[in-house]
């Protein structure tokens, strides 16, 4: 696996680990009250994973492009999945 093809699974692995969290705090924040202080707290946090989504993934763009880049550069590279 090359060091793009590495990166990439990293950061997909970021990214939905990220997403399983803020799946887990939306189910949170639903059962909180209004009044409840713990509501404000999972509520920058649930932007804060949002914010941290945003940078995941733009870089995942970057990853793939390169990634793409770099199998049309080298012919007879392997093209599987980065989970092959």
């Amino acid at each position: 696996m090359s060091e793009t093809e590495d990166d990439l699974r990293t950061t997909s692995d970021a990214i939905l680990s990220r997403a399983d969290r803020l799946k887990d705090l939306e189910a949170a924040k639903r059962g909180l009250e209004p009044e409840d202080p713990e509501l404000q707290r999972v509520a920058g946090e649930i932007a804060e994973v949002g914010r941290q989504l945003e940078k995941a993934t733009a870089a995942e763009e970057e990853l793939t492009e390169e990634l793409a880049k770099e199998t049309r550069e080298s012919p007879g590279s392997p093209e599987r999945p980065i989970d092959g």
